[in-house]
């Protein structure tokens, strides 16, 4: 039955509705293992909309599981499918960058907040200001926190490198030390055999010489 209702967008949502029943109809393209190039981001559209290419499994359960407990998902009919828009892939990377997180994604996909066309229209005073935050963090921002980050780890590559020249000329007094003391150790001793007074052998020598008496 849902089947044949599917072929009508119209009919399936008034049925729905008629049961007085939370639901959302969601229908996808292909699932597949990897996001295929890589720059894809994801889209809403009409679900009755004749063509969604494949789109990456894992993007798609995060959606489903996310939007199960989204207001924005309830009595909504509408097809998941990959985009490649650059205006689009570029606010959900602007997004990413300033700390919203995927549920944060997927509530302002679902309440056209972020679209794929850039068609201008009229949003409320709390949808103003959350765009509006969006933007506030700017590229000089952005390269300001990562000259910062940069800054702190050339420091603490300035620390590791004191301490290692630190460790280093320990290392090599302590060796300096051993050297020396082993040279002590090892110095030749005094020769024993040597006689005492050099002279003595040729004083004998002397009274030989002389004329007994």
């Amino acid at each position: 039955m849902v089947s044949e209702a599917l072929k009508d967008a119209d009919a399936l949502d008034a049925k729905l509705k008629a049961s007085n029943t939370k639901y959302t109809v969601m229908r996808t393209g292909p699932l597949v293992d990897v996001n295929v190039g890589g720059k894809a981001a994801l889209k809403l559209g009409d679900l009755d909309m004749p063509v969604c290419e494949d789109v990456p499994k894992e993007d798609v359960f995060r959606f489903v599981t996310e939007a199960l407990t989204l207001e924005e998902a309830h009595a909504r009919q509408f097809s998941l499918c990959p985009t490649v828009n650059e205006g689009m892939v570029s606010t959900l990377k602007q997004m990413r960058m300033v700390g919203y997180e995927r549920r944060d994604e997927i509530q302002f996909l679902l309440s056209g907040k972020v679209a794929e066309t850039q068609e201008e229209v009229e949003v409320s005073a709390e949808e103003a200001a959350v765009q509006e935050e969006l933007v506030m963090r700017s590229k000089a921002e952005v390269e300001a926190e990562r000259a910062e980050e940069l800054k702190m780890l050339l420091e603490r590559a300035r620390k590791r490198g004191i301490e290692t020249a630190e460790r280093v000329a320990f290392e090599e007094k302590e060796k300096l030390a051993k050297r020396q003391e082993m040279a002590k150790y090892y110095q030749a001793p005094p020769d024993d055999d040597a006689p005492a007074d050099a002279g003595a052998g040729d004083a004998k020598d002397d009274d030989e010489d002389k004329p007994q008496a």
